[in-house]
C-alpha cells in the first residue's frame, strides 16, 4: 500500500503538465500513488494523462465529464488508498523532497495534517527555474493548534498558507464526509473552518516545498466574472463558522468578508463597464459602512488604507486610481 495518493486534477493544463507529472515521479518518497483525474480536457492533456500511465505502475488515470476544481479533487480522493493524501494542480509544480518532508513532520510532531510554504513562481521563469535546489528548512517545523492554524490564515500571516495544495491531508478527513464544495471557486477560504476545526494539531514547515505558476487562466489572476463574487460566498460562510465556533477569532473573520469585497470591486472596476451598477453600488456601501471597524486591523495594509479612505471621499477618483494601478 502506497503512503501517499497525490491526486491531481487535469483540465486543459498540456502545456504545464508534463513537468507537474516529472515533479511528483521525482519524489523522494517511492512508495506513492499518482492519481491523475482528467476533467473532460480538450487539449491533448487526456492522451498525456495515458501516456504517464502506461510509463509508470505508480500512475492511475480517471477520466470524467467537466465538473470543475473541487468535483475533481473529491473524485480523486474517493480513488485515494494511502492513509495521507495530498493535491496537486496540475500547472503547478512540487519539491522533489516534498512529500518526504510532510510525512516525516507528521510522524516526529504527532500532528494531524502538515503543511509547508510556497515558492510562487511567473509564467516568464518557469521553465527555466531549478527546483530541485530549493533551500530547506534545517529547523524542526513549528506545531499549533487548529485553531491558532485558523487564526494565523484569517489574518493572512505568513504561515501556514490557506492553499488547498500546501498540505498533506489524513485519509480519515474525507472518510468523515468532507468534500470540497463544487461549483464554487476559492475553495481554499470556503473550507479553511471544515478542515482545520478537526485537526487537534498541524505541523507547520517553513520550507517552500509547493512551486505555484501565475498564469492568465489562475483564477487570484483571472478578470471579473459572475463567479468572482465567490470570494464573498466563502469568507462569508467561513465567517459564520467561526462566529460558532470561535468567536473570539469573528474580527479577524469579518476583516476578511471586508477584504473579499475590495478584490471584487477592484475586479469589476479592472474589466470596465460596470460603473453604477447593483453590484458595484452594494460593494461600495458596504466598504464605506464598515471601514470603521477595519481601519485598525492589523492586516490593512497602508496602501489599502489610503485606497479605502479615497473611497469614502470620491468614487471616481478610487475607479481612476485602481484603473491606473491595473494598467
Amino acid at each position: 500500500m502506497p503512503l501517499v495518493s497525490i491526486v491531481v486534477p487535469v483540465y486543459n493544463t498540456s502545456l504545464y503538465l508534463d513537468s507537474c507529472i516529472e515533479s511528483l515521479l521525482s519524489q523522494t518518497v517511492a512508495d506513492i500513488e499518482i492519481i491523475l483525474v482528467d476533467d473532460g480536457s480538450t487539449d491533448g492533456s487526456s492522451a498525456k494523462c495515458d501516456m504517464f500511465a502506461l510509463a509508470d505502475s505508480r500512475i492511475k488515470v480517471i477520466h470524467k465529464e467537466n465538473g470543475g476544481l473541487s468535483d475533481a479533487r473529491n473524485c480523486g480522493a474517493m480513488a485515494a488508498t494511502a492513509p495521507f493524501i495530498g493535491f496537486v494542480d496540475s500547472d503547478d509544480v512540487v519539491c522533489p523532497e516534498m512529500y518526504e518532508i510532510l510525512l516525516r513532520d507528521i510522524a516526529e510532531t504527532g500532528a494531524d495534517i502538515a503543511t509547508c510554504n510556497v515558492l510562487e513562481l511567473y509564467e516568464k521563469d518557469f521553465l527555466d527555474r531549478d527546483i530541485s535546489n530549493v533551500e530547506l528548512s534545517k529547523g524542526s517545523p513549528e506545531v499549533l493548534t487548529g485553531k491558532d492554524a485558523l487564526g494565523r490564515m484569517l489574518r493572512s500571516e505568513d504561515l501556514p498558507k490557506i492553499w488547498v495544495p500546501t498540505r498533506l491531508y489524513p485519509r480519515w478527513l474525507f472518510e468523515q464526509g468532507f468534500v470540497f464544495p463544487v461549483g464554487r471557486t476559492y475553495e481554499d477560504a470556503y473550507t479553511i473552518v471544515d478542515i482545520f476545526s478537526k485537526m487537534k494539531t498541524v505541523s507547520v514547515n517553513s520550507s517552500p516545498l509547493y512551486c505555484y505558476l501565475h498564469h492568465d487562466n489562475t483564477i487570484t489572476s483571472s478578470p471579473y466574472t459572475e463567479k468572482t463574487h465567490d470570494i464573498i460566498i466563502a469568507w462569508e460562510r467561513c465567517s459564520n463558522q467561526i462566529s460558532k465556533q470561535y468567536p473570539d477569532l469573528i474580527r479577524d473573520a469579518d476583516f476578511r468578508c471586508y477584504w473579499a469585497r475590495c478584490v471584487v470591486l477592484d475586479k469589476m472596476i479592472a474589466k470596465g463597464g460596470m460603473e453604477g451598477s447593483d453590484e458595484e453600488a452594494d460593494i461600495v456601501a458596504y466598504l464605506r459602512s464598515r471601514y470603521s471597524t477595519v481601519k485598525k486591523h492589523r492586516s490593512l495594509s497602508r496602501s489599502r488604507k489610503m485606497l479605502l479612505k479615497l473611497l469614502l471621499l470620491n468614487l471616481a477618483a478610487y475607479r481612476y486610481v485602481v484603473r491606473h494601478a491595473k494598467g
